[in-house]
C-alpha cells in the first residue's frame, strides 16, 4: 500500500535526488551508465553506499554489492528496492529517513 505522504517516495526519485544533492553528480537519465560515463569512480561509490544506507534505512552487506547493480540509476533503484523487500518482506513502499 502506497501513500502520497513525503515519506514515501519512488525509489528512482530518491536515488535521483542522492546523485545531485548528496554526491554533486548530474546524471542526464536513469539509463545513463555511471560506470563507462565515468560518473561513478569507486570514492563515488563508497559515498553512493553509506547515502543509500541512510536514505533508506537499510545496511548494505559487501556480499551483496554486484557492480551491475550499480550501472545505472534504474538498476540501483531496481537493487534498493529488492532490498527494501527482503528487509521488510513484500512492502515496497520506501520510506525515508
Amino acid at each position: 500500500m502506497q501513500s502520497d505522504s513525503p515519506n514515501h517516495l519512488d525509489p528512482v526519485a530518491v536515488v535521483q535526488r542522492l546523485f545531485r544533492e548528496k554526491l554533486e553528480i548530474d546524471v542526464p537519465s536513469v539509463e545513463t551508465d555511471l560506470l563507462d560515463g565515468g560518473l561513478l569512480d569507486s570514492l563515488a561509490f563508497v559515498e553512493l553506499a553509506v547515502q543509500i544506507e541512510r536514505a533508506f534505512g537499510i545496511t548494505l552487506s559487501f556480499e551483496s554489492l554486484e557492480i551491475d547493480h550499480f550501472r545505472t540509476i534504474g538498476s540501483i533503484a531496481e537493487f534498493v528496492s529488492n532490498q527494501l523487500r527482503g528487509c521488510h518482506g513484500s512492502d515496497s513502499t520506501v520510506r525515508i529517513q
